[in-house]
Order: C-alpha cells, then sequence, then structure tokens
C-alpha cells in the first residue's frame, strides 16, 4: 500500500512539474535583456541575413512550430505577437544558451546550427510590429 502512495505522489510531482515547466518557460523572452540576470550577448556575427526575409521568416516558422511549439510556447506565441522590444541578438542568446537559470528554457545552440537559430530569430521578429 505505502508502494502504491508513493508511486502516485511521484506522477502527481512529475505532472506537476511538466505543467509548470511548459506554463513558465514563456518567462525568459519577456524579460527585457537588462532583466535577465547573468544574460551576457556573446554573439559577435549578428545576423548573416536580411530578418525580414520571407523564406528565413518560414523557414523560422517551420522550425519553431516542430519544436518550440510542440514544447513549451504553442503554435500561436502570444508572448511573441505585437512585441516590439526584442533585440535581436538578445533573442539569439537566449535561444542558444537558454535560460541560465532564471528560467526553465533549455539551450538550443547544441542541437541547432547559428542558421536555424537566425532562422528562428526572424520568425519571432515578424510576430512583433516593426517599423519598416
Amino acid at each position: 500500500m505505502r508502494f502504491i502512495i508513493l508511486l502516485i505522489g511521484l506522477l502527481v510531482m512529475g505532472l506537476l512539474t511538466l505543467v509548470l515547466v511548459a506554463g513558465s518557460s514563456q518567462w525568459v523572452v519577456a524579460m527585457a535583456p537588462q532583466e535577465a540576470q547573468g544574460t551576457t550577448i556573446q554573439n559577435d556575427v549578428g545576423a548573416p541575413f536580411d530578418l525580414r526575409d520571407p523564406e528565413r521568416i518560414e523557414s523560422g516558422k517551420a522550425l519553431f512550430d516542430s519544436t518550440c511549439a510542440s514544447f513549451c510556447h504553442g503554435s500561436e506565441p502570444s508572448l511573441f505577437i505585437g512585441r516590439t522590444d526584442l533585440e535581436p541578438d538578445y533573442v539569439y542568446t537566449v535561444i542558444r544558451d537558454g535560460g541560465r537559470g532564471a528560467t526553465p528554457m533549455p539551450p538550443w545552440g547544441d542541437i541547432l546550427t547559428p542558421e536555424e537559430i537566425w532562422e528562428l530569430v526572424a520568425y519571432v521578429r515578424s510576430l512583433g510590429d516593426y517599423p519598416e
């Protein structure tokens, strides 16, 4: 009987952890760069292409839908829609390095190429209201 109670408790804790991680993972990009403690931009290259390129935005959307949306942000990421304060280098660094303890967002830098990360940046930026 103790074993069953322990097992149920572990399952409930695991489920709660998943819910909390999924719900709070959106915080990382919601913070302004100065609010992300310990975050320093270490991307010296900058975007290797025009972030307004429709093909790059579409590639970024496809990648977002298969990774970011599936795991955390959802297919209509309200966290990014209408934003104008997300600097491209900052978004790149957060995707590459993750939340670094400030949030549960995982680092994608060992999984995605720099070009793929920049395509994600292009897509996220396309959701904002940036002046032309």
